[in-house]
C-alpha cells in the first residue's frame, strides 16, 4: 500500500537559536562590522539568561510581556542609555523575525526605547584644552608625541578612535593638505581638508618618530610599532590627560570641542560673519540672562539690537529714514499754504 507524502507539523516553528543564528548569517552577509556582530550576540546571550531560554525554546515563547520584564530589570541597576544600547541590539533581532519575509514571530510587538534627560556634553574647558595641545618638549618620549598629535588631529577634523587606530602615512597628502579617511563609521571612504597647523605638527611628529617607514606603515602605532586599538588609545590618552593635570579623559569629548571652537560660538568666522546677521542668536548666545529686547527697523524692518533710542539698524536706514522725514514734513506745508504752495525766500539783491 502506497503512502501518501505528508507535511510535517513542525516546518512552521524554529527554535529562538537557530533564528538567531539565521539572523547573524544574514548580517554577516550584508558585511556588518565584527563589533556590530559582537554586540548582537552579548546582548542576545543576556537576554536568554534572563528570561531562561536554551536550545529547546521557540521564537514563540518571546512576546511583549518577555521583553517589557527584561528591560524593567535593566532599568533597576542600569542607565537609561545602557538600557537603549541593550534594547536596541535584541530590537533588530526581533523586528527581523517579524518583518513579511520571516514571519517567526505572529503576533508583532512594539519596542519603544526609554526616555532619558538629556545631559550637558562631556567637552574640555578652555584651560584644559590649552593644556592638551601644548607642544611636548625635547625630552618627551614617543606615546607623548604620538597622543600630542592625536589631540591635534581629532581637534581638526574630528574623526573617531577607529578611524584614528586605521590611519596610515598614505592617507596623508600634505602637496594637497588633504587626509583620506579609509576607515569609517558608515564605511565609505572620506577626503578632508587639513589645515596648516595640523599639517606642521604631522611633519614634526613624522620626523621625529615615523621618518622610517613606508606609505603602508601606521600613522599612530603603538610603541611596538603594530597598530594601534581603540581600547589602546584609551589608556594612553587617559595618561596623557593626568601627566598634563587634566582629570577628564574622554576621547570623545575632543569632539565637542570641535564644534565648540569650529562650528560653534566661539569660532572666529562665527562671532564676526555669522552673528552680525542674525542679532537674535546673537543675543542669545553673548549676553548674559535675559536677552535683551530687539527692535524693528523704522525702514526696512530688521530686528536688530538698540542702542538706546535708536530707530534704525544701519546708516543707510537713517539717511533714508531722514529723507522719508524731510518728505513728509514739506508736504504738509505745501498743504497748509493756500494753492498747495509754499513762500519761498525773496532773493537776494
Amino acid at each position: 500500500m502506497k503512502r501518501a507524502i505528508q507535511k510535517s507539523t513542525t516546518v512552521d516553528t524554529i527554535g529562538l537559536l537557530e533564528a538567531f543564528e539565521e539572523f547573524i548569517e544574514e548580517k554577516e552577509a550584508q558585511n556588518k562590522s565584527p563589533q556590530t556582530i559582537h554586540n548582537y550576540r552579548q546582548t542576545f546571550e543576556a537576554f536568554c539568561k534572563f528570561n531562561g531560554f536554551d536550545r529547546h525554546t521557540g521564537v514563540e515563547s518571546v512576546n511583549r510581556k518577555v521583553f517589557l520584564d527584561w528591560v524593567n530589570d535593566m532599568a533597576q541597576d542600569k542607565k537609561p542609555v545602557t538600557v537603549n544600547h541593550y534594547l536596541r541590539d535584541v530590537r533588530v533581532f526581533l523586528n527581523w523575525c517579524m518583518d513579511d519575509d520571516h514571519h517567526y514571530i505572529e503576533k508583532p510587538f512594539k519596542m519603544k526605547e526609554m526616555t532619558m534627560q538629556d545631559t550637558k556634553p562631556k567637552a574640555f574647558c578652555d584651560e584644559d584644552m590649552a593644556r592638551l595641545m601644548e607642544r611636548p618638549n625635547l625630552k618627551a618620549d614617543f606615546p607623548e608625541w604620538s597622543t600630542y598629535a592625536i589631540v591635534c588631529w581629532i581637534m581638526d577634523n574630528g574623526s573617531r578612535t577607529e578611524t584614528v587606530c586605521c590611519a596610515k602615512m598614505s592617507d596623508v597628502d600634505f602637496k594637497n593638505k588633504t587626509i583620506t579617511f579609509s576607515h569609517t563609521k558608515n564605511r565609505k571612504a572620506q577626503v578632508v581638508g587639513m589645515s596648516d597647523a595640523l599639517s606642521s605638527i604631522l611633519k614634526e611628529y613624522i620626523r621625529k618618530w615615523r621618518y622610517d617607514v613606508e606609505g603602508d606603515a601606521w600613522l599612530f602605532p603603538n610603541i611596538g610599532g603594530e597598530q594601534l586599538t581603540v581600547s589602546g588609545l584609551r589608556c594612553a590618552f587617559k595618561r596623557y590627560c593626568l601627566s598634563r593635570g587634566v582629570k577628564q579623559h574622554n576621547v570623545h569629548g575632543l569632539r565637542h570641542m570641535l564644534h565648540k571652537c569650529w562650528t560653534g560660538a566661539y569660532c572666529r568666522y562665527f562671532r564676526e560673519a555669522v552673528l552680525p546677521l542674525d542679532p537674535e542668536l546673537q543675543a542669545s548666545l553673548t549676553t548674559e540672562g535675559i536677552s535683551p529686547e530687539l527692535r524693528a527697523c523704522a525702514v526696512c524692518g530688521k530686528a536688530f539690537l538698540p542702542e538706546g533710542r535708536q530707530a534704525y539698524c544701519s546708516d543707510a536706514c537713517k539717511a533714508e529714514g531722514n529723507r522719508r522725514k524731510s518728505r513728509d514734513r514739506m508736504r504738509k506745508m505745501r498743504e497748509k499754504r493756500p494753492g498747495g504752495c509754499y513762500d519761498l525766500p525773496p532773493p537776494k539783491a
